[in-house]
């Protein structure tokens, strides 16, 4: 196996450009996670809108021959005047960063890279990968890698529902004062003019729907607390980017609930394969005693049974409405990566190492905290009377 690398500037156009961008997308598609968070279509909008200016926007290409087995879209986040550390994407629009690496690939890959970057100098001292997932290939390659070390710290839990069984069991599974809410909830929205739901396709999903989601999403708590998209021309251009590209690979989906002309829940939804990952959601306030989030959402889960099309609809974060659903949960870490070299093992390794322990150690922890608030108490004592 015998590996290249090459460097690829994602600020400027080449001809190559779109070829590039079909092959990283289709090495995405079939990672463990199905998320459109790893492929170049989110990378693209990424890059425009959320690097400073003078970044760099670089990524590590590793082929085998002509074949594309390796992604490394990580980019300088903190320059020192004795190093750089490197990190994947990752803020609260993207969560779920990674490095995208072919199947059988993942070892050689990284050895590729790491060999790479080390011989280029700059003094990169770690790099850090956001969101990663337990079932993720980058594990498996740094396990076998004696050419790093590195650190993973838990970060979080994101939520997940596996479409198994029926409908009927799923739906039975769920606590009975939630179904007889949910009941209750249908029986006023039945009330509503024409409610009807909509599920739209890439080849459907036009301009019009993006700014109809955005109203929505602006109508509610996000609007009053200034973080909605439609009030950040930044977050627009991101989106309007980000659900361009989806639509050209045939991922991009909108799912609508409406009442006469009115649009009352949303989905900016995301299908790779047989996974559908809800990006954002929204529903209008006005409405809320017919409670039409949980139906969109209950439809959209009726729907994925009634198609079989869908193993997995990934709601990404675990917030507090997903335990209604039974849903499961999803680890996610920070993955720390670090050069077998003296300066990057004595002063980030080693105390990150310790850090990690002393987290997951409670008595360690506890050692910890009564050390602390003894030296706070010593701390206050007044001196002796004079």
């Amino acid at each position: 196996m015998n590996l290249r690398i090459e460097k690829f500037n994602l600020r400027h156009s080449t001809d190559n450009q779109a070829s590039l961008a079909r092959e990283w997308d289709k090495l995405s598609e079939s990672l463990p996670q199905q998320s459109p968070m790893t492929s170049y279509s989110w990378i693209d909008p990424y890059c425009e809108v959320f690097l400073a200016n003078g970044q760099e926007r670089e990524a590590y290409l590793v082929y085998d021959g002509e074949k594309l087995v390796g992604v490394f879209p990580v980019f300088v986040t903190r320059g020192h005047i004795n190093g750089r550390i490197l990190q994947t994407p990752f803020n609260e629009h993207t969560i779920a960063g990674d490095i995208v690496l072919a199947e059988g690939y993942e070892r050689k890959a990284f050895e590729c890279f790491t060999e790479f970057i080390k011989k280029a100098g700059g003094g990169v001292r770690y790099v850090m990968i956001r969101g990663n997932r337990g079932d993720s290939r980058t594990l498996k390659g740094l396990a076998r890698h004696t050419g790093v070390s590195f650190v993973s710290k838990h970060e979080g839990y994101g939520d997940y529902l596996s479409i198994r069984g029926s409908m009927e069991d799923y739906f039975s599974s769920l606590s009975k004062n939630f179904r007889g809410n949910l009941k209750k909830a249908e029986r006023k929205l039945l009330l509503c003019p024409d409610t009807r739901f909509m599920f739209l396709s890439s080849d459907q999903a036009g301009d019009t729907f993006f700014k109809e989601f955005l109203k929505l999403e602006a109508s509610g708590w996000k609007g009053r607390n200034g973080t909605a998209i439609l009030q950040n021309d930044g977050l627009i251009t991101f989106y309007r980017v980000l659900t361009t590209n989806l639509a050209a690979r045939g991922w991009l989906e909108w799912h609508f609930l409406k009442t006469g002309k009115k649009t009352i829940a949303g989905h900016l939804a995301c299908r790779m394969n047989r996974t559908l990952t809800l990006l954002k959601i929204a529903y209008d306030e006005e409405y809320r005693q017919c409670t039409p989030g949980n139906h969109l959402f209950l439809k959209t889960v009726e729907r994925a049974y009634e198609r079989k099309d869908t193993d997995e609809i990934n709601c990404l974060t675990d917030v507090e409405w997903h335990k209604n659903w039974n849903m499961s949960k999803r680890e996610y870490s920070t993955v720390y990566i670090y050069p077998n070299t003296p300066i990057p093992l004595l002063f980030y390794y080693f105390p990150k190492k310790a850090y990690v322990l002393l987290r997951n150690v409670p008595w360690l922890r506890s050692l910890v905290r009564k050390l602390r608030q003894s030296l706070r108490l010593s701390g206050t004592h007044e001196g002796p009377n004079r």
